[in-house]
């Protein structure tokens, strides 16, 4: 498969800022090159939270529903989340989170809540979290 230019920048800048600007293995470290000029323009960030299921099934929702809704690039880790429920008990649940970054076009919209709705009947969860915010982004 041949990666585009903008396909391998989004996947080091993904990676780059899951890892907070820790050094890489080898003692080698992620940096960017600040004397190209870049441009910025207005994306939408959406952030869904996931509880966490066995990974191999989390790797096969991302290959077949999420990557091909989204195959520019996406992040996503490993988190420990917990709620106050309607009982009054704090639950605590692992969970994962996904990070898109994309164009704000109807149709992406509609791509993320596919991914939802995906999610919670494929898994029988309850719900999953969306968080959007138009950002700028610049590659």
């Amino acid at each position: 498969m041949a990666w585009s230019r903008r396909a391998k920048f989004l996947t080091i800048l993904f990676f780059a800022l899951s890892v907070g600007g820790q050094p890489l293995a080898y003692g080698r470290t992620l940096a960017l090159d600040l004397n190209r000029p870049t441009t910025s323009r207005s994306m939408v960030r959406t952030e869904l939270y996931f509880g966490a299921v066995p990974l191999s099934n989390w790797h096969q929702f991302l290959s077949q529903v999420v990557t091909p809704l989204f195959p520019e690039g996406l992040t996503w880790f490993d988190v420990q989340g917990q709620w106050l429920a309607r009982d009054s008990q704090t639950h605590h649940l692992p969970s994962r989170i996904l990070i898109i970054l994309y164009p704000d076009t109807p149709e992406k919209d509609r791509a993320i809540e596919k991914i939802r709705r995906r999610f919670i009947d494929r898994f029988h969860h309850q719900s999953v979290l969306r968080i959007s915010a138009n950002v700028r982004a610049s590659f």
